[in-house]
């Protein structure tokens, strides 16, 4: 009977636009949702407080690559000035070496013209004193 009142009451206030009144949940009700609502909430915050420890890692790991990164850029800051200077010293020994091909190139030919000319002066020699 008690739901039938309940029913009925529920249909008028339908037909006039009213929604029904929930029903109001008891003690023990009321308990299981609170015992339900403050599980989840422990769940949220255990998961929140993984992720937060998960960022806390991140931030250490980005931490860390950025100083490796900086270590890094210093030594090729350092590799590209050696380059550098090694090329520059590499110039300089190309430019010699190419200096001392010309004179050398010059010796030959004076010490093949010496070499000729002593050879004028035996031949003449033996030619006029003969």
């Amino acid at each position: 009977r008690a739901h039938s009142k309940r029913a009925t009451r529920a249909l008028a206030a339908m037909d006039h636009g009213i929604a029904p009144a929930a029903p109001q949940p008891t003690s023990q009700q009321a308990g299981q949702i609170l015992a339900q609502q403050d599980h989840y909430i422990r769940e949220q915050d255990s998961a929140l407080n993984t992720i937060s420890d998960q960022l806390g890692q991140l931030r250490t790991m980005g931490r860390r690559i950025h100083g490796e990164l900086g270590d890094q850029n210093k030594l090729l800051d350092e590799l590209e000035a050696g380059v550098d200077q090694n090329a520059s010293q590499m110039k300089r020994a190309q430019a010699r070496l190419q200096r001392l091909a010309k004179i050398s190139k010059k010796n030959w030919y004076f010490c093949t013209i010496m070499i000729l000319i002593v050879v004028l002066f035996l031949v003449g020699y033996f030619v006029f004193f003969s």
